[in-house]
């Protein structure tokens, strides 16, 4: 807290009042007024701020202030040990493929299966190829370390391409580890703390978004152990609420992607009983938006910084999906009249074309359909709405 009160009287007037507006919420734990301070869009000169406000809203720290440091240090000491002791077990992994080049094929693919190759030649894949428009992700953990317009060069298209030819670039990417390093190592660590889930395809997404955020809560001599801890942890709390949408079979349950697509149908019959009656007659699918909105939120429709307002108003809220619903109507109303004179795949294309909308924008409309919606739309966002139908 001392240092965000101490960064803000760098910044702003408007961010110098809106940080001790929020800190009073904190202090007296005005939940109601925090949540509205976040749908308005946290200050981006006063990155710290964000940062706590993330890890609060999520979760990770807990309401009483004087808690704070406590919990920081025990759960980074916790992440610490645990990643130890993964990462010991991959030193062992390592030899074993010392003698891999001389393998037979059903020799190199039994080894392959008992150890840890697949996965993370997979996660390091799909981070090497996140936000591709940023170098931020390839840029040194060191910020003392500068790389030459040379070696960036030779590095983007390494990971880019994913040129990964022998086991030690797949165990241990990199000797100078980058942000992208780091992120891949988070999400392995995820991947053995819950082995139930593992890893899906579009978690390099939503932990991306989180680490860039924590990553500008960093002073120069800060360790980066603390923002890789603070990551996985806040990572990990959202997982809980979205991990059903990442395990196939609770695809058609009630807590799977069906399912919050059945209440974002219910939404929109509430609030639009004709666009939802035409959607229906020309048989619009709604899962074409269901994993990339939902699930992902948004992480692959919004360049980073957009991101980080969006997420502000996304996560902000107790249920961490209720915004995500209003957002999603939002964007689909506010495209209303092109899709009531539009043919079924000119409206498939068109949805998912949400760039050529303002974001603001959205969001304003969003808060307008939570307005409108009122206690009935709250009634169906909660678990056991459709048993209560029945």
């Amino acid at each position: 807290m001392n240092k965000i009160v101490n960064r803000t009287l760098k910044s702003s007037k408007s961010t110098q009042e809106l940080t001790s507006n929020i800190i009073n919420c904190l202090v007296f734990k005005e939940r109601e007024k925090l949540i509205s301070y976040c749908e308005k869009g946290l200050p981006d000169d006063l990155p710290e701020l964000r940062s706590l406000i993330w890890k609060i809203n999520l979760g990770y720290l807990p309401s009483n202030i004087e808690q704070w440091d406590k919990t920081l240090k025990s759960q980074r000491i916790a992440y610490q040990n645990y990643k130890n002791y993964i990462l010991q077990n991959l030193e062992k992994e390592i030899e074993l493929y010392k003698d891999y080049k001389n393998m037979t094929k059903q020799q190199k693919e039994e080894l392959d299966k008992k150890t840890s190759k697949s996965i993370l030649e997979e996660i390091c894949k799909d981070t090497n190829r996140t936000h591709t428009e940023m170098n931020f992700f390839i840029t040194p953990v060191d910020k003392n370390v500068k790389f030459t317009e040379e070696e960036v060069i030779k590095l983007v298209k390494t990971r880019r391409d994913c040129t990964l030819k022998n086991i030690n670039e797949i165990y241990k990417i990199n000797i100078q580890l980058t942000h992208c390093d780091i992120i891949s190592r988070i999400l392995f660590i995820y991947c053995k703390f819950e082995p139930m889930i593992s890893y899906v395809q579009g978690m390099n997404e939503i932990i991306s978004t989180i680490y860039y955020c924590f990553s500008f809560d960093r002073d120069n001599d800060d360790p980066i152990d603390n923002v890789e801890a603070d990551t996985f942890w806040v990572f990990y709390f959202l997982m809980i609420n979205l991990k059903d949408l990442f395990d196939q079979h609770e695809d058609s349950n009630d807590n799977g992607i069906s399912g919050k697509l059945r209440r974002l149908k219910e939404i929109l019959k509430v609030i639009d009983h004709k666009l939802y009656i035409y959607l229906g007659e020309i048989k619009f699918n709604f899962s074409v938006i269901g994993f990339r909105w939902i699930a992902l939120m948004f992480s692959q429709d919004f360049e980073m910084v957009d991101l980080l307002r969006l997420w502000d108003f996304l996560l902000c809220r107790d249920n961490k999906f209720e915004n995500c619903y209003y957002f999603c109507l939002s964007i689909i109303l506010m495209k209303k009249e092109k899709i009531m004179n539009s043919k079924l795949f000119e409206i498939y294309g068109m949805i998912q074309k949400i760039q050529d909308l303002n974001l603001e924008d959205i969001i304003n409309n969003a808060k307008f359909i939570s307005n409108k919606c009122g206690k009935k739309c709250k009634e169906i966002m909660k678990d056991d709405y459709f048993n209560n139908e029945i």
